[in-house]
């Protein structure tokens, strides 16, 4: 080969790598800029890693609070980022060397991991406010194409628990999720997610009265829960079901369940292997009844 076809081949070569790694390092073009930064690396700061104290922890409060701020200013320009992060999902391998090294390494590490996108991305449709409606569609696909009882479920259901009122929308696929019989962390999800709709998860209301016969105390008392939330008419239909509950369950009284983001934890800690030791499906069943007899209109007086 004559020696001016190998600088033209090298050119060509080196170009092709400059642009390759341009390709594949360079900044993604969907990724929206917030100060000159995407958006991306602000939402993947790492919160806290485990025992950080001190300065480290302060750090990564402010980088947090710098997120949220990111978040925020960007918008609905969010959301194909979060998805993204959201359906992220890791090789075994490196699920393996995660949990080997995981209080071994640096706190940055873990911003890379599959497990911890999924979870920053939770908290951060959490913080969308009005525009997180605009998310729902975007997670049902994703809910549709996961496969049933998987983590890519419980992250859908996780996200739009967060989102609220917001995610009305996905009150069918959050009744299914409750009559799914694959995965009782799942359900737990979806009827945290429907008791923040109120009388707008309505359409759940078939779900959510069988789910008060689940074998799972925690599902039963969740329901129930849920329930109490519907007023007026959609409340004085479900008050049959919640009174057959409290009827049928054991008659030890312990404090009833308030859906909130403690209730997973609640059902890790208790329900594997603890069967119905501590039911509160019946005090719950009582405070659901209360609450909608309370909102229901007083019976006419008589005239004498």
């Amino acid at each position: 080969m004559k020696p001016r076809h190998r600088i033209v081949l090298f050119a060509v070569l080196l170009g092709g790598l400059i642009l390759g790694g341009i390709w594949v390092f360079g900044p993604d073009p969907t990724d929206p800029l917030y100060q000159g930064r995407p958006l991306s690396q602000w939402l993947l700061a790492f919160p806290l890693t485990p025992g950080s104290s001190g300065p480290d922890q302060l750090r990564a409060q402010l980088e947090l609070q710098q997120a949220d701020a990111a978040a925020h200013a960007v918008g609905t320009n969010a959301l194909r980022v979060l998805l993204s992060m959201l359906a992220a999902q890791d090789a075994p391998w490196r699920a393996k060397l995660y949990r080997e090294l995981q209080y071994r390494l640096p706190g940055r590490f873990y911003s890379r991991l599959a497990v911890e996108k999924n979870s920053l991305a939770v908290r951060y449709f959490g913080i969308l406010g009005p525009d997180g409606r605009y998310a729902v569609p975007g997670l049902v696909n994703l809910y549709a194409r996961s496969a049933p009882g998987s983590p890519a479920r419980e992250n859908v259901l996780a996200a739009l628990a967060e989102l609220g009122p917001q995610a009305v929308a996905a009150v069918p696929v959050l009744a299914s999720a409750v009559a799914a019989k694959t995965n009782s962390e799942g359900r737990v999800l979806a009827i945290l997610a429907l008791s923040r709709m109120g009388t707008n998860a309505a359409p759940a209301a078939p779900e959510l009265i069988a789910a008060l016969q689940n074998q799972h105390y925690v599902i039963r008392a969740a329901a129930a829960a849920c329930l109490g939330g519907f007023r007026g008419d959609v409340g004085r239909q479900v008050l049959p079901a919640l009174r057959h509950l409290r009827d049928t369950s054991p008659t030890n009284r312990y404090p009833p369940l308030i859906l909130s983001d403690d209730t997973l934890l609640l059902y890790d800690s208790e329900n594997r292997g603890a069967g119905d030791s501590i039911d509160q499906s019946r005090a719950t069943a009582e405070l659901a009844i209360r609450r909608i007899e309370e909102d229901l209109p007083a019976p006419p007086v008589p005239t004498p």
